[in-house]
């Protein structure tokens, strides 16, 4: 059983070594340019772009639709306000209330 430990960690380290090794970087940082822009672009959805560009980026199809799609998806999405506070008891209400149903507040005139 250490002997195939031991042999796994060799096969790790040397993974390791051949991704640092100046003939394998190059390929690795352009295989994951739209995982780093999707970073540089601070986009929403980063975590799915950086997993879909691992799992599927090595066809150049998918490579090239992940690249637009860290490029062109948009940064942030509108969250659509539901509810607001009632301004005399602090109490949360859906926006389009009238009238405040824990203190009865008519939030027309306010």
């Amino acid at each position: 059983m250490s002997t195939f430990v031991s042999e796994i960690l060799r096969l790790n380290a040397e993974l390791v070594e051949a991704i640092l090794n100046a003939d394998y970087a190059l390929p690795v940082l352009a295989y994951l340019i739209p995982s780093a822009i999707a970073l540089l672009l601070k986009k929403h959805n980063v975590r799915i772009i950086f997993i879909c560009n691992l799992l599927f980026g090595f066809t150049g199809i998918a490579w090239f639709v992940i690249l637009i799609w860290a490029v062109v998806a948009p940064k942030n999405i509108p969250v659509k306000q539901i509810a607001k506070e009632c301004d005399r008891c602090k109490e949360l209400i859906r926006t389009s209330a009238t009238v405040c149903h824990h203190c009865h507040q008519d939030l027309k005139k306010s």
